[in-house]
């Protein structure tokens, strides 16, 4: 690895990648020697403690730390406030420490099969958030914050053991794609009504008992063009073969469709 760091300090990189390494800790020593570092990938390795030596890289844009076994991030993450992008996929997190909410230049977070139960209340304070991708996890519920997220484009909450969606979603002016694949929710929450900008939601396998108001949704949602209702158990299987024809997007209600 020293060579590699070596390297980085020779050509002035701005990107520094340690991923595949079998890394347990990293060494402070080595890393000290870099300054203005933007990107920093340390995926795939065997980091188990917080890696406390990325303080260090306070410009630091992009932060890749997935494929590892970490169960805490490091205390003091909140001076990295020039993150706009951050992968914590594939670790063994539980919870995130509201300290990640200060990062508020963050465009993309990506935590996905981490075992998270839970996410912090203040989460809507990033407030340029563009891409949130939280599937694979086992959150019961979203904080009401989520709501607020007015940059926020694209949201995967797939196969999570959620009920419901935050009640408020109005302040979603931007939200076009929506994942609530895997979920418990029984019903399409009527908030959704009210995101405006979506164009894509996929409900798959949701234990929908009740086809959404169509009509409804065209009306209200006027820029949605795909549903994707499939392995659900509707109660009422209608013919909606004419219906489809008729408007604009694509309802995937069976396999066959």
């Amino acid at each position: 690895m020293s060579d590699v760091v070596r390297s980085t300090i020779e050509r002035r990189s701005a990107c520094l990648n340690l991923s595949h390494r079998d890394l347990t800790v990293l060494p402070a020593t080595d890393l000290s020697q870099i300054s203005d570092l933007k990107i920093l990938l340390l995926n795939d390795n065997k980091l188990i403690m917080p890696p406390s030596e990325i303080l260090h890289f306070t410009g630091l844009l992009e932060l890749n730390l997935s494929g590892n076994q970490i169960t805490l991030l490091p205390s003091g993450i909140e001076r990295l406030r020039q993150l706009t992008f951050l992968d914590l996929s594939h670790n063994r997190l539980g919870y995130l420490s509201s300290e990640l909410c200060q990062l508020i230049n963050l465009k993309e977070l990506w935590i996905v099969k981490s075992e998270l139960v839970g996410l912090p209340e203040n989460l809507g304070i990033l407030s340029r958030l563009e891409i949130l991708a939280l599937q694979k996890n086992s959150l019961a519920s979203l904080p009401d914050s989520l709501g607020e997220m007015e940059s926020l484009k694209w949201l995967n909450i797939a196969e999570n053991n959620l009920i419901d969606l935050p009640g408020n979603m109005t302040g979603m002016r931007r939200l076009t794609y929506l994942n609530v694949s895997g979920n418990s929710l029984g019903k399409l929450p009527d908030c959704l009504l009210t995101v405006r900008s979506l164009e894509a939601i996929h409900a798959r396998n949701c234990n929908l008992s009740q086809l959404p108001d169509l009509g409804t949704l065209v009306q209200s949602l006027t820029s949605l063009f795909l549903l994707n209702c499939r392995e659900n158990p509707f109660q009422e299987k209608s013919d909606l073969s004419e219906w489809i024809d008729q408007n604009r997007f694509l309802f995937q209600y069976t396999e066959e469709m």
